[in-house]
């Protein structure tokens, strides 16, 4: 597992995919942070930042792990978790690497921008698995790990909490009262899915320890198990072709 994900470093930066996260993670300061100064919105900025780069970095990841001469490779793995697992891991170092750069080109370019460092310290963990939740779902959301059900599935659960209130605002009274409080109960149901995600990019932006916080965590961690476990039985289960 280790000389794949070698193997898959090595051939990201040589195919130069690289430098879009790296000339973002340069670019955004100069362009968007140079003339801020609250360090709520150089922490907001740095959060969805990475979270756009992380669904970025993990589309390019899972086309190069589709590719037939790198699902060769697996025939080497004892197992397709380790070959999907390679792949995450790699994702995720290569978004670290762009937010670590994010962060430095944000202490030269907007100094004044920059968030105490007790404040931006304290804002690492939510970042983080926010980071590895956004690489998870982007990968559950490809090709290489579902069928387009199972997308059409997941993409239903997060877009009918985040655009139901624009959906009945254009739909008033066009639909019997018994159908309107059903899509209210799944938009519930779906939204109390997002709401520990929401509340942890909070977190990202007004850092806090507490009991509040610490619960947050457990939830989302708990959520990110769940997801990960979806993760490796879709792709256990998902039809190879090797040409």
């Amino acid at each position: 597992m280790m000389r794949l994900f070698r193997w898959i470093i090595d051939d990201y930066i040589s195919s130069q995919r690289i430098l879009v996260e790296w000339g973002a993670a340069i670019a955004i300061p100069y362009l968007l942070l140079a003339s801020h100064t609250d360090a709520a919105s150089t922490l907001a900025t740095w959060s969805l930042s990475t979270l756009a780069l992380a669904l970025y970095t993990t589309s390019v990841i899972a086309d190069i792990a589709e590719q037939p001469i790198n699902i060769s490779r697996l025939l080497h793995l004892p197992s397709r978790r380790q070959y999907i697992a390679a792949y995450l891991f790699a994702a995720f170092l290569i978004v670290l690497s762009a937010y670590v750069i994010l962060v430095a080109a944000t202490f030269i370019f907007a100094p004044v921008a920059f968030p105490a460092w007790q404040l931006w310290l304290a804002s690492l963990p939510a970042l983080i698995v926010l980071i590895i939740t956004g690489i998870v779902m982007m990968m559950l959301l490809t090709p290489l790990v579902a069928s387009p059900l199972q997308r059409l599935t997941l993409l239903a659960v997060f877009a009918i909490p985040l655009t139901w209130d624009r959906v009945i605002a254009l739909l008033p009274d066009m639909l019997p009262g018994n159908i309107m409080a059903m899509f209210h109960a799944v938009s519930t149901a779906f939204g109390i899915l997002l709401w520990p995600s929401m509340q942890l990019y909070a977190l990202t932006i007004e850092p806090h320890l507490d009991t509040q916080s610490f619960s947050l965590a457990t939830i989302h961690m708990l959520i990110l198990a769940g997801l990960i476990s979806i993760l490796a039985r879709w792709y256990q289960r998902r039809p190879l072709t090797i040409a």
